[in-house]
């Protein structure tokens, strides 16, 4: 695969084209690593709170939730991955401005 990509693209390109490759992938497998760590904490809370609790959180609804300890985690956490997910996801523009009138 790699020999492919070395006869595809001229000299110049060749240099920037692996080192670019190389350090997205060392990211995407520290993000990887990093995001199964969070799911081993959340998997080790959840199999040491089994026993019912009564949640409530006045700004969203006036009931209380009453499940297993896990269970009320796991939600708060998917919340939080969701609105991290939106929150880097979002919004990025070219830098400098790209859009400007002159």
């Amino acid at each position: 695969m790699i020999v492919t990509v070395l006869f595809l693209h001229p000299v110049a390109e060749r240099a920037t084209t692996t080192a670019t490759t190389s350090s997205m992938s060392f990211k995407a497998v520290l993000k990887a690593i990093a995001f199964l760590l969070l799911l081993f904490v959340m998997l080790y809370v959840g199999m040491n709170n089994t026993d019912p609790i009564d949640f409530s959180f006045p700004l969203a609804s006036k009931e209380k939730v009453h499940a297993t300890a896990a269970l009320i985690y796991f939600g708060i956490f998917a919340v939080g991955v969701l609105a991290g997910t939106v929150l880097s996801a979002g919004g990025k523009k070219a830098a400098g401005g790209g859009d400007r009138k002159k």
